[in-house]
């Protein structure tokens, strides 16, 4: 689990763990990163260009150095939406995300904030219900353990299970000041992305994380 300290007038986190993997510990990031994953898996509301677009943008911050294993300063919660709007993610919903993670940490620090996160993530590798067994509320699809993604969620669990009660705590209240700070956090001007190479680029990138 990465501790760090805030930089104010930087509005970003420095790492002090910043010599190990980033998939291999949770920060505030691979934690916004999981509620990414999981929402473009899942969520009905994402069209299917916007969420080829979100996939194409998440498969590289996802996995490898990318996703910050090198950095020894935690980028800002507002390069990450910034990221995605460029991709062609409506705005809209980006902002709507980034609402909803806020809310997810809004309360008195806990692990079972954290937990929420990782756990709604790491669910889309669990194998489906058998038939014939109880009715159950409709799952979201799955994601193959193997993917980009399901190794992604699969490192999270493990951190997750590995660290102490105390560092979680202290992560909610790292992760809190993260998201809260709005000289960062707000998305730019969307880029428009009509072409159709691009369309199909994105439509490659999102059969290639879920295989």
């Amino acid at each position: 689990l990465a501790a760090g300290y805030w930089l104010p007038a930087a509005g970003c986190w420095l790492l002090a763990a910043a010599g190990k993997d980033m998939e291999d510990q949770l920060t505030s990031r691979t934690l916004a990163l999981a509620r990414l994953v999981y929402l473009c898996v899942s969520d009905a509301s994402l069209g299917r260009l916007a969420r080829h677009r979100l996939t194409a943008a998440l498969l590289p911050l996802a996995s490898g150095s990318a996703a910050g294993a090198d950095m020894a300063v935690e980028p800002p919660f507002g390069a990450l939406l910034q990221t995605l709007v460029s991709a062609g993610v409506p705005q809209s919903w980006v902002g709507e995300y980034a609402r909803q993670l806020r809310e997810l940490v809004a309360g008195d620090p806990s692990p079972d904030d954290i937990w929420s996160i990782v756990y709604d993530l790491y669910s889309l590798t669990l194998p489906e219900a058998e038939p014939g067994a109880p009715a159950a509320p409709p799952a979201p699809p799955r994601v193959a353990r193997s993917s980009a993604f399901g190794l992604f969620a699969r490192r999270a669990r493990v951190s997750f299970d590995l660290a102490p009660f105390e560092a979680l705590c202290s992560l909610t209240s790292r992760m809190k000041q993260w998201l809260a700070d709005e000289a960062t956090t707000q998305p730019p001007p969307a880029v428009p992305q009509h072409t159709e190479h691009g369309a199909a680029a994105a439509g490659r990138a999102a059969a290639a994380a879920a295989a």
